[in-house]
């Protein structure tokens, strides 16, 4: 189990946005994003103002997506904007990414048993400061039963619903990789220099 400092991760669950969020994250989102509470709504306005302005972008419009992108930038709009852009055009023009990855309903629902059945993906839960973190064990990836393009379809609904977890908004997230016991046949099969350059685009990191 993590430990960090001698306290005891908080366990994982999946966002309830009837449950308060912990008193962390208020105090993150003031501190290191910019947050003042009484001004959240007037951002949402004004950026849902913005991209009605813009035909070429169609996107979900609810709180807690268009604060993905807001908290990321500290609330400013301009980068914002330019970040929700990115975003739109890597997931939906071929030119500028792979949209094939986000293509859900094309899968058959047997993949999602098997890719259960990998058990590779291993939620941690969060550090004591509120960062989310996750355990992906590379030596449980078996691609004769899967193949590298299909966990990477399968890996973007994971990212959605971190996308729209605001504590991971705030707290941000890391993925840690056990490599242990990976042969390295399996690990030419993962290794795709493309995939990695399009993952850094989709993430927007340098």
């Amino acid at each position: 189990m993590l430990r960090l400092r001698g306290r005891s991760p908080i366990p994982f669950d999946l966002y309830d946005p009837i449950t308060p969020l912990p008193s962390i994250y208020a105090t993150r989102a003031r501190e290191e994003l910019n947050e003042v509470v009484t001004e959240v709504s007037s951002h949402l306005e004004r950026f849902r103002l913005s991209i009605s302005s813009l035909p070429h972008i169609t996107c979900p419009t609810d709180d807690i997506f268009l604060l993905a992108f807001l908290r990321y930038e500290k609330y400013d709009h301009a980068n914002a904007m330019k970040r929700l852009e990115n975003f739109c055009a890597f997931r939906s023009l071929p030119g500028e990414g792979k949209p094939e990855w986000f293509q859900y309903d094309s899968l058959d629902r047997d993949l999602y048993k098997r890719i259960g059945e990998l058990r590779y993906l291993i939620p941690l839960g969060s550090t004591f400061d509120g960062t989310s973190c996750v355990l992906i064990k590379a030596e449980r990836l078996n691609f004769d039963v899967v193949t590298f393009h299909e966990v990477m379809c399968t890996s973007q609904i994971w990212n959605d619903v971190m996308l729209l977890d605001p504590r991971v908004q705030i707290g941000g997230f890391i993925f840690l990789m056990d490599m242990a016991g990976v042969k390295l046949r399996e690990l030419q099969r993962m290794s795709d220099q493309q995939v990695s350059e399009f993952g850094c685009k989709y993430f927007q990191v340098s």
